[in-house]
């Protein structure tokens, strides 16, 4: 069965929306099962509405694809999400690990780096993370880059271009967070000991 929906909201305005625990509140102009994830994102900020039921407060947004709306996404808060997918528990858990990156982006940010005026007045901020230290510049066309450096490495450009200091300051989390994840992801089978 093929469907010709559109995924905008159809409540609107200031209605009071009731959030639906069990999914009974989802719009019925769109398939109830076989919705698959694409993707979890944190808005940051309670202010998403969710396409499936028009619930105005959501922060996590999940990104949804059925099959029989090829080239569609519908975003939906958790609840609707995990209903149409049949997959609550999943988002449950991608949706904590999302608030949990949250809380230690917010934490991050309210690290404190030593902050410097450059000779030719622009700012500078040095921050030391593990071995190595960072370095946000600001540029003459307000812009700021951030660099790396460190005994084995010297000083290495990490990104550049950020509209803030702030800015460059989420780059970084960004960058150790990947780093940190990859890290952390198990080695293949061919590097394990043997003997086990």
């Amino acid at each position: 069965m093929k469907f010709a929906i559109s995924v905008t909201c159809k409540q609107s305005g200031t209605q009071n929306v009731k959030k639906s625990k069990d999914g009974s509140h989802i719009r019925k102009d769109i398939p109830q099962t076989g919705w698959r994830l694409l993707d979890c994102v944190d808005g940051e900020k309670a202010d998403h509405r969710c396409q499936a039921c028009g619930y105005p407060k959501v922060r996590f947004v999940h990104k949804l694809t059925h099959p029989d709306l090829e080239g569609t996404v519908l975003l939906a808060g958790f609840v609707c999400a995990g209903h149409l997918t049949g997959e609550p528990e999943l988002l449950r858990l991608r949706e904590t690990e999302l608030k949990c990156l949250a809380r230690l982006r917010v934490q991050f940010l309210k690290q404190k780096w030593s902050s410097y005026h450059q000779d030719n007045g622009l700012g500078l901020a040095i921050r030391r993370e593990g071995n190595s230290t960072f370095m946000l510049k600001e540029q003459a066309n307000g812009t700021w880059t951030l660099y790396r450096t460190g005994r084995e490495i010297g000083t290495t450009l990490i990104s550049d271009g950020h509209s803030s200091r702030e800015a460059a300051v989420i780059a970084l989390f960004r960058v150790l967070h990947q780093e940190r994840c990859s890290d952390s992801l198990p080695k293949s089978e061919s590097m394990s000991p043997s003997g086990r």
